[in-house]
């Protein structure tokens, strides 16, 4: 609010800015900006080879808690690519699903491939790496890098002719724009496969809401049952309340529930939306039928009962 009331003029530079958000702080600055001007991104999308994964087996099961189509696909590549004598022979995984990427990444450890996982979790070698990924590549020439949100703010890896295939596991733990931000991450690679989750989960106590309005209203009520249940006086309660219903309708609050809106809209229809994000940048689109595989969902679930314990025991 200080930057925006006190300066006479003001950049916004972001690849995710769209027009609800630039109204948001042309409101904030009130007054002090009297003209805005907003430049479109230009820059054409480099059409890739893209692969999604679809939703249903070939027998139409769901897959929606079933990961094994994905990882299968990404052994399928490994192993073929160790027929390459030379050239782009590593893929890169990506996925907002912490807990996927540890179990991936001991499963690949297990089978003799060199990984290094850039996350929350990872230390060993996280600082010389993100100093200059592209020399740290090369040095060690690993066979599959992972990654998480937690690490791709600014990374930016642009060697070229490493990376044959990256992996796309999307869980709505981040918006589509974040996920898409976090394929980017990789600027030398045509090939991907995408995955998402058929839908995801939304919050619960009723602000799981596509409408903007009716969670403006289940906000308002949660604040007046807090009220009720204070230790605090009658004037002051209803002093309290009566402000909290004058401020309900502040663009603050519209913008912010517009925002939770979108936001749950993306999480409920994950998988569709998606596609329509892809096919938004100009790419062409092939679907692929998963297949399942009961042995290799085993060993994931094993690597995760591992892991959790692991976590345990150092908590």
């Amino acid at each position: 609010t200080d930057i925006f009331q006190g300066c006479a003029g003001v950049i916004l530079l972001s690849a995710e800015l769209d027009d609800a958000t630039i109204d948001f702080f042309t409101q904030l600055a009130g007054d002090r900006i009297q003209t805005t001007h907003k430049l479109d991104n230009s820059i054409p999308t480099q059409k890739r080879n893209i692969e999604l994964l679809g939703t249903e087996t070939a027998e139409g099961k769901r897959t929606i808690n079933n990961r094994t189509p994905e990882v299968a696909h990404i052994l399928r590549t490994l192993g073929a690519l160790k027929a390459v004598a030379s050239g782009r022979r590593a893929i890169a995984i990506a996925s907002d699903n912490q807990n996927l990427l540890e179990r991936i990444d001991e499963l690949l450890l297990d089978q003799g491939y060199r990984t290094f996982r850039l996350d929350s979790k990872s230390s060993d070698d996280r600082e010389p790496f993100l100093k200059n990924p592209d020399e740290w590549l090369g040095t060690n020439r690993i066979d599959v890098l992972l990654y998480s949100p937690s690490a791709e703010s600014g990374l930016d890896i642009s060697i070229k002719n490493y990376f044959y295939k990256t992996f796309v596991l999307y869980h709505g733990v981040v918006d589509i724009d974040g996920i898409l931000q976090m394929a980017g991450r990789i600027r030398d690679c045509d090939n991907y496969l995408f995955t998402a989750r058929e839908y995801a989960k939304t919050d619960e106590d009723g602000l799981n809401s596509t409408s903007a309005r009716h969670l403006q209203r289940c906000i308002m009520g949660y604040l007046t049952e807090d009220l009720k249940l204070s230790d605090l006086d009658e004037d002051t309660t209803q002093t309290l309340n009566d402000q909290f219903a004058a401020q309900n309708d502040h663009f603050w609050i519209r913008h912010a529930t517009s925002q939770m809106a979108l936001w749950n809209f993306e999480k409920i229809n994950l998988w569709d939306n998606l596609r329509t994000a892809l096919e938004n940048q100009g790419h062409a689109i092939a679907l692929c039928t998963p297949e399942t595989d009961p042995e290799l969902k085993e060993r994931l679930q094993g690597y995760g009962k591992t892991i959790l314990k692991n976590e345990a025991f150092h908590t």
